[in-house]
């Protein structure tokens, strides 16, 4: 391993991971030249893909892209202080493995079932279970309700197959998670880059607040189904790729906010076991039962999810409250809510940013509009956390902009009820 390299890939590592909003000023800086003759070395091949010689070069020419050409451009009226940033990036990325050749989810793989023990045809019951498990234990102590299915993100990352794709705002990151899994001599990876245009932005998913893996990889999800498999191909094709070998002495920078690479997947005991609870009931109930979550209709789903607890939730749930529910006290969601916030709030002013014409991010309303479908819990919350817990000068600055939020959220969503530490929606 080239030692002058590592240097320049651990420099730029840190400088990257300094910085809260994933930005540096790289203007001027003197280690540019060093940083360009990488870049330069990167090379596209005749299919259009650029070609790395290894994943630390892969990374470096990523983490430029970013700081150069990832950010959007504020106007000045949109800076808003140093708690709650104006979005800054504005590209995504998905690492994987190079011999897959397309945007697939896990729930489009046999393989992936195949790993799970579950047939397809009893994965929709699994993640269904897994979900309402996941919502009834957090929610009997916090008193704060949320979509069954906003945790489909943690099962993605339990082994769950799901029709999610996992994206980051960290090239690092997405470098290392073409290394997932075990990597035999001549494996490649590569690293999808991609700005979402507006209707792909609005079928993002943020991680729920308290899976802590999710939040610290930086990860989002975007949500997508087979009928959207064209789509998808589409987002395929216009990505910028990086191709590179695959090495096992790779390693994320050690600037990376967390004292040890296995904090990036340390297992969750409390998922891992809704997950376990999950399939034995998936596997023993009818594959149609939690048809009823699929309805628009929001008595029949609240019906449904009351039917469903005390049937064939019941033994389940009374376990996990039992193990695990004082983690979900007031005080702990709090506290958990307030690092969520501070982890994802770039995430929430991007997703309510439309981009115009000459490149600026205008905060507008109707993207807010595109995205609630998905991500209103998330919005609720944070509009909540806005008003009344952010720092007076955030309070000052977004205080109006959350109240027009919830305003909107009551009124498209009748059912929200507002608890001791405001309660999202029902369903």
């Amino acid at each position: 391993m080239d030692k002058n390299l590592l240097t320049l890939y651990e420099t730029l590592g840190e400088h990257h991971h300094d910085s809260d909003t994933y930005s540096w000023d790289i203007g001027n800086w003197k280690l540019n030249s060093k940083i360009q003759r990488i870049v330069d070395s990167v090379k596209l091949d005749s299919d259009g893909i650029h070609q790395a010689s290894s994943p630390w070069e892969a990374a470096i020419f990523l983490a430029n892209l970013q700081a150069r050409e990832g950010f959007v451009i504020l106007e000045d009226r949109l800076n808003i202080g140093q708690t709650i940033q104006t979005p800054k990036f504005k590209k995504i990325f998905r690492g994987q493995k190079a011999h897959y050749k397309d945007f697939e989810p896990s729930a489009w793989r046999n393989d992936a079932w195949i790993r799970a023990g579950v047939p397809p045809e009893a994965g929709a019951n699994w993640l269904a279970a897994f979900a309402l498990l996941m919502k009834l234990t957090t929610e009997h102590e916090t008193n704060v309700s949320l979509q069954a299915w906003l945790y489909q993100g943690a099962a993605q990352h339990y082994q769950i197959p799901t029709e999610l794709l996992d994206w980051t705002v960290d090239p690092f990151i997405a470098v290392w998670f073409a290394h997932w899994g075990t990597i035999k001599k001549g494996d490649r990876g590569r690293v999808f880059c991609v700005e979402l245009e507006n209707e792909d932005r609005a079928k993002i998913i943020l991680p729920p607040p308290f899976v802590t893996r999710l939040i610290r990889q930086r990860g989002l999800f975007h949500y997508t189904s087979k009928a959207n498999k064209a789509a998808n191909h589409e987002l395929y094709k216009r990505a910028l790729t990086i191709e590179f070998p695959l090495a096992a002495s790779w390693r994320i920078p050690q600037s990376l906010p967390y004292s040890r690479e296995n904090e990036l997947y340390r297992p969750d005991n409390f998922i891992l076991d809704t997950r376990d609870a999950a399939k034995k009931i998936a596997q023993r109930i009818p594959h149609d039962y939690f048809q009823f979550l699929e309805s628009d209709d929001e008595q029949l789903i609240i019906t449904g999810i009351e039917t469903a607890r005390v049937t064939v939730l019941d033994d389940a749930l009374n376990f996990l409250i039992g193990t695990y529910g004082k983690r979900f006290s007031l005080f702990n969601w709090e506290k958990m809510l307030g690092q969520w916030i501070v982890e994802t709030n770039n995430y929430i002013n991007w997703l309510c940013t439309l981009s115009s014409s000459t490149g600026q991010s205008l905060i507008v309303q109707q993207s807010v509009e595109k995205m609630e479908t998905l991500n209103r819990d998330a919005l609720y919350l944070y509009a909540r956390w806005l008003r009344e817990q952010a720092p007076a000068a955030v309070r000052a600055e977004r205080g109006q902009f959350a109240q027009d939020l919830l305003e909107r959220l009551r009124t498209r969503y009748p059912d929200m009820m507002t608890g001791q530490n405001g309660g999202g929606p029902l369903h």
